[in-house]
């Protein structure tokens, strides 16, 4: 990355406040570094807007950076609790190294849109790995039921 990209990524994403998830961009290429300070910029100029949020958020998980990617989603779904797709997207980002959160995200999604399949194999997936075969069994009888 030029130097000259680099300090406008980091002028950028420097404007975007101290709320915003940064991940560590060392040794990101120039393309994705400007990704993320466009991402960022987009949420500092309507901070309220769930979408921008949850669009910094996608961002983040198809890099891989977790933490910051459920910070956004965490953010986007306080400000649209009514919405599936945030909940849903968290549990998608936590299931891994947070499984009881991830159960309880997936949960939440379920109650404000039961009619996802994938929904309900990630939380059928999520209650076995908890112990928890009812439940399991019923998120996957569900899954089927809703998608043959």
């Amino acid at each position: 990355m030029s130097r000259r990209a680099l300090l406008a990524c980091a002028l950028a994403l420097a404007r975007c406040g101290p709320d915003i998830p940064l991940p560590d961009l060392s040794g990101a290429e120039e393309e994705v570094a400007q990704a993320v300070a466009q991402a960022r910029a987009a949420v500092a100029a309507a901070p309220d807007d769930p979408e921008a949020w949850g669009r910094l958020g996608e961002r983040y998980f198809d890099l891989e950076w977790a933490e910051e990617a459920a910070v956004c989603f965490e953010r986007a779904a306080q400000l649209d609790p009514r919405s599936f797709r945030w909940p849903y997207l968290l549990g998608l980002v936590l299931r891994l190294d947070h499984p009881e959160r991830a159960a309880a995200t997936f949960a939440r999604a379920l109650e404000l849109d039961d009619g996802y399949a994938p929904a309900h194999i990630h939380a059928g997936q999520l209650a076995l790995r908890l112990g928890r075969r009812e439940d399991a069994r019923r998120h996957f009888e569900r899954a089927v039921a809703l998608d043959p």
